[in-house]
C-alpha cells in the first residue's frame, strides 16, 4: 500500500514534468521561441554583473534544501509508521492479557461457588494453585517482550 502512495506521488511529478515540457514545446512551436538561446543570453547579462557564478551555484544548493526537506519527510512518515505498528502491538498485548485474565477470573469463580457449597477438596485446592501459576507464568510471559522493547 505504502508502495502504491509512492509511486502516486512520483506519477503526480512526472506528470506536472510531462505537462511542463508540452507547455515549452508548444510555446517553442506556436511562437518560434528558442528557449536554450533565451537562457543563454539570460546567463550572458547575469555574467555582466557576475552573478552567474552565483545563479550556478544557487541551483544545486536549492536542489540539495529540496532533497533533505523530502528525505526529513520521509523520515516522519517512517517514524509515524513505526509508532502506529507499536501502538497496534501494545493493543493486541493488552487484549491478550485482558484475555488471560478474564479466563483466570472465571475459573476463580467456579471455585468460589464450591468452596460457598463446601464442595472443595485437596484436589480442587491444587488445582486452583496450578491454575494460578499458569496464569502468572503467561502474564510474565507477556510482559517480557514489552520490557525488552523499553529498554
Amino acid at each position: 500500500m505504502n508502495r502504491l502512495r509512492r509511486y502516486q506521488s512520483m506519477g503526480r511529478w512526472t506528470l506536472r514534468a510531462v505537462l511542463f515540457g508540452g507547455v515549452l514545446l508548444v510555446c517553442s512551436f506556436v511562437f518560434d521561441w528558442d528557449y536554450y538561446e533565451s537562457i543563454h543570453i539570460f546567463l550572458e547579462e547575469l555574467d555582466h554583473f557576475e552573478l552567474d557564478e552565483i545563479l550556478l551555484m544557487g541551483g544545486p544548493v536549492a536542489l540539495g534544501v529540496l532533497l533533505g526537506i523530502v528525505h526529513a519527510k520521509n523520515l516522519k512518515q517512517q517514524q509515524i509508521k513505526l509508532y502506529e505498528q507499536h501502538l497496534e502491538t501494545l493493543g493486541q498485548t493488552l487484549h491478550s492479557a485482558q484475555d488471560i485474565i478474564n479466563n483466570f477470573l472465571n475459573s476463580i469463580q467456579l471455585y468460589i461457588l464450591k468452596a460457598h457449597d463446601q464442595k472443595l477438596d485437596p484436589s480442587d485446592i491444587e488445582s486452583l494453585e496450578n491454575l494460578i501459576e499458569h496464569t502468572a507464568q503467561r502474564l510474565n510471559h507477556l510482559e517480557k517482550p514489552l520490557l525488552e522493547k523499553n529498554q
